[in-house]
């Protein structure tokens, strides 16, 4: 990053800065030639110069005298109109070169080694996910290339290392002194780019709450500048003189990085796929969903024809199946080492927080006795991986529920999703659950009208919509419980695995025999919830606040029973409505 400007730079005025400065009439028309300069400096200057210094490094040339057509700024005082100006002037120049590594760092590990990195493995927070850990490593690698790559070396910095050394200060740069100095940049880089990202990712979990559109991005930023400036700081104060910054530098640089925080929240994040806005479609997206919805409106004859089991690969093969539980008791290594081939397409199926948890948790699950969670494993005909079932069957107690299945992470590899391979999904299922003495099964989707934009905009990087999910889990026969208006009943699911509650879910229903048009008592739709809720460890169903709210809503509705409706009748009528 462009360090802010106090030392390392010639106290004399070169001849085109002392032009551009010259008959400055006050202090405000000086201070914002004085950011112009900057910026162009560090946009332009800085990191054509940095790769001229490699260019010449490594094939002998003498390039940077013939490109360095601009001189690095001299300081101004601390806190005057003018170093503000040059630390706002720097912060901005140095975003466009500095996006453009971001860009180009995220493809290249995505293309070389995106598996490795999606298999990182999410800790016992969500702050801490898998997700939000790639994140933070993509964005410390983009500053490692940046500052070692673009940030040209100095003669005050070779000039420091020599006196820290107590060597003599003169002499041409060696090839171990310019390489040793553009490793420390990048370390730098590194550490300030990668904090300020874990801040800012802190701060949206735990800080200053939702601000609409995007000024809840630029004011984290900004905020999230603060702890990554200081550790910039301490880091180029620790590796260039061997102690700790002084006060005035910390401020400086905490300044700086607050407005080169706040500048990247205001653009596109180049670690993450772009969203779409509000009510907008890319050329990819609508053609996705002209796929979908072609096949959601295929003719039953047609989609009959694609429920088959076909050995083939890519074609779930249900005796390939693998129930991870019996693989735990035969062989635990094995099942450690199916589930790292496993959790990485689980999370790419539900990229939402708070929707999976970590592989210490399942692995916990799996290999507890008293567990009764099981994770299926779907496979095609040459053992490759291609989607999954998590369920566990509880003992309702109540009048009419008995046994009952809760099923979720139901999902399919996106180059995999046909209506074949989810049929043979859901007779895996039925047919285990049928084996362990269920009747109906009960699962988690996500309901676009309790989601937000942003949220279903994430919930689409899986490579599905949240409307088209509902309308393929609405084509095999989910079914939601109503009240006499036709309002769904409330749900949410309470926080697990220290992630946060999910409140834009409601629960589907699938019965082994058939259930459209039955009812259910509410009491028994409460218990069923809340027997699954008590099995989520560190859950109370007495103090959970989610539980207290879904349970609260539910009998307010003021109906002794709910009516199974099935889901598509829901999707068509909201089609109507739409058209």
């Amino acid at each position: 990053m462009p360090q802010p400007f106090s030392v390392e730079s010639d106290s004399s005025l070169h001849t085109n800065q002392s032009d551009l400065l010259a008959n400055r009439p006050n202090v405000a028309v000086e201070a914002v030639q004085q950011g112009l300069y900057c910026a162009a400096y560090a946009g332009l200057q800085s990191p054509v110069q940095g790769l001229a210094q490699l260019v010449d490094r490594t094939t002998g040339a003498h390039t940077e005298k013939s490109v360095t057509l601009m001189e690095a700024p001299p300081p101004a005082e601390f806190g005057t109109a003018k170093w503000h100006a040059q630390q706002v002037g720097s912060a901005a120049g140095m975003l466009a070169p500095f996006m453009l590594v971001a860009k180009g760092t995220h493809a290249a590990v995505g293309r070389i080694a995106g598996v490795e990195l999606a298999a990182t493995e999410a800790t016992a927070t969500s702050l801490l996910s898998g997700r939000n850990g790639r994140l933070v490593a993509e964005s410390a690698l983009a500053g490692f290339v940046y500052d070692s790559i673009l940030r040209p070396v100095t003669d005050a910095e070779i000039a420091q290392g020599r006196m820290l050394n107590g060597k003599d200060s003169s002499g041409p740069v060696t090839n171990s002194e310019f390489w040793a100095q553009r490793l420390k940049h990048g370390i730098g880089g590194a550490a300030t780019f990668g904090t300020l990202t874990a801040s800012t990712l802190a701060l949206k979990q735990y800080g200053i709450g939702k601000i609409a559109g995007r000024g809840e991005q630029v004011l984290n930023g900004a905020l999230a500048g603060l702890p990554a400036g200081l550790v910039n700081a301490e880091t180029n104060s620790l590796l260039h003189t061997g102690k700790l910054a002084g006060s005035e530098e910390l401020v400086k640089s905490a300044y700086t990085m607050s407005f080169i925080g706040g500048a990247m929240g205001a653009l596109p994040n180049p670690f993450e796929a772009a969203r779409p806005k509000l009510g907008e479609k890319s050329a990819e997206r609508i053609a996705t969903d002209k796929t979908a919805a072609t096949k959601t409106e295929a003719s039953d004859a047609t989609l009959k024809a694609q429920d088959q089991v076909v050995e083939l690969p890519g074609k779930i093969l249900p005796e390939n199946s693998l129930s991870m539980r019996e693989l735990a008791e035969r062989d635990p290594a094995q099942m450690r080492e199916v589930l790292k081939q496993y959790y990485p397409e689980l999370e790419a199926a539900f990229p939402l927080e708070g929707e999976i948890e970590t592989t210490d948790t399942y692995e916990a699950y799996l290999t507890d006795p008293e567990s009764t969670w099981d994770m299926v494993v779907l496979r095609d005909s040459e053992n490759s991986i291609i989607g999954g079932i998590q369920y566990q069957v509880l003992d309702v107690p109540g009048t009419e529920a008995g046994k009952v299945a809760w099923a979720e992470h139901i999902w399919v590899k996106q180059e995999n999703r046909d209506y074949g391979n989810f049929r043979s999904l859901l007779n895996v299922a039925k047919q285990r659950i049928a084996d362990d003495g269920a009747k109906m099964v009960f699962m988690e989707f996500n309901n676009p009208k309790k989601m937000t934009p942003e949220e279903i905009a994430i919930d689409a990087e899986g490579g599905i919509t949240t409307q088209d999910r509902a309308k393929i889990w609405g084509r095999v026969g989910i079914h939601v419980v109503v009240d006499s208006k036709g309002n769904i009943a409330e749900y949410g699911q309470p926080s697990m695995d220290g992630q946060p509650s999910v409140e834009y879910l409601s629960l589907g229903f699938v019965g082994l025999e058939p259930i459209t048009g039955q009812t259910i008592s509410v009491r028994d739709y409460i218990q069923i919830a809340q027997t699954a809720h008590k099995t989520i460890p560190g859950c109370d169903l007495n103090t959970d606040p989610t539980v207290q709210k879904y349970t609260s809503s539910v009998l307010q509705m003021g109906e002794p029973r709910l009516r199974f409706k099935p889901l598509m009748e829901l999707v068509r009528e909201e089609q109507q409505g739409n058209q």
